[in-house]
């Protein structure tokens, strides 16, 4: 299994992602972003997001060859 650096922090997490910490929360919310509070501190991993990362945008491009198909039909 890869491993990656531990990410500590809203901030550090948001930095890494090059994202605010208000989208990181909603990300987490809405899009099963990678990231939990231990202890009362946002806690997440580099492989974790990288991955999550590679999701969002297999899914989007699955999402938009689909419209592409459709419109072309």
């Amino acid at each position: 299994m890869l491993q990656g650096k531990p990410l500590s922090g809203m901030d550090e997490i948001g930095e890494y992602v090059r994202r605010s910490p208000v989208t990181v929360l909603d990300w987490i919310r809405t899009k099963e972003f990678p990231a939990t509070k231990i202890g009362g501190i946002w806690e997440s991993d580099t492989v974790l997001i990288d991955e999550w990362r590679r999701e969002q945008i297999q899914n989007h491009v699955k999402q938009n060859n689909t419209k592409s198909r459709a419109k072309s039909a």
